[in-house]
């Protein structure tokens, strides 16, 4: 089955680059000339996606004015947006679970996070789907990381490797104690999940006091005899949920921009 959607979470409230998100949401900050949700849609496009569904909160109506504003005379056109409210911040797998009116049984569907952006032209994805449509099983995007800021993340223990940069996975946790560390391998923000992922999260929903989390949904997925695949990231990612790597992202998009180029020509002249 070709996978034509894509479930694009942007409700969260952007504590780590405060004071950016005060007075807007953390995908509307700019890298260059465009927001980090344009670069995100963009990679969905050129992946073959052709519905986005974005996941905001009922106050974010900024999203809906951007898309509106470019879709006429833009590249986007074709493209079906959806929009759903999280109400409350209850998590990432809470996000998901709320687009799942929107994707039909059995179809299989990405998932992607403002969070993560890729180098120009370098997006995992398509890779990412083509293992999907082997093995038909949960893949995650993963990156080596030093093992002191591991801990920082969601980190993957290997059970062992399929082919090339595809590895399979055993278990997940998520952001372990320096100590217990299962791995270097991180979980990025890019998943490619069938349908049945949606019938775990909603398991997890009477821990009432509790997050809803996609990491933990994928933990009850491989407690249940299935199993996940991890693709190994090449390229640089920016990681854009901290102010550093929104800095990093920030310099190498500007220096991708054709006013940056004219005025380096100008100065060699």
């Amino acid at each position: 089955m070709k996978i034509t959607k894509a479930i694009l979470p942007v409700a969260g409230k952007g504590t780590r680059v405060m004071p950016l998100t005060l007075h807007q949401p953390k995908g509307m900050i700019a890298l260059a000339d465009k927001p980090m949700v344009h670069y995100v849609i963009d990679e969905l496009v050129d992946a073959g996606i052709d519905t986005i569904i974005l996941i905001t909160n009922p106050c974010q109506d900024v999203f809906k004015k951007y898309i509106e504003y470019l879709k006429p005379d833009h590249a986007w056109g074709h493209l079906d947006f959806k929009f759903a409210y999280q109400k409350h911040p209850r998590g990432n797998g809470d996000a998901v679970y709320t687009a799942r009116k929107f994707i039909e049984a059995d179809e299989p569907f990405v998932v992607a996070f403002c969070d993560d952006i890729f180098e120009h032209k370098q997006s995992p994805l398509p890779e990412m789907l083509s293992v999907f449509k082997t093995s038909a099983q949960p893949t995650l995007l993963l990156q080596k990381v030093p093992r002191e800021i591991a801990s920082r993340y969601g980190v993957i223990r290997p059970s062992s490797k399929l082919t090339g940069r595809t590895i399979k996975i055993a278990d997940i946790v998520e952001k372990p104690e320096t100590a217990k560390i299962p791995s270097n391998l991180t979980v990025v923000g890019r998943y490619v999940l069938p349908y049945k992922i949606f019938g775990y999260l909603k398991y997890l929903y009477p821990q009432h006091q509790k997050e809803i989390g996609l990491t933990d949904a994928l933990k009850l997925y491989l407690a249940d005899h299935h199993e996940l695949a991890g693709v190994k990231l090449t390229g640089q990612r920016f990681d854009c949920g901290s102010i550093e790597g929104m800095l990093q992202a920030q310099v190498y998009f500007s220096t991708l921009h054709s006013l940056f180029k004219i005025q380096e020509l100008r100065s060699k002249i």
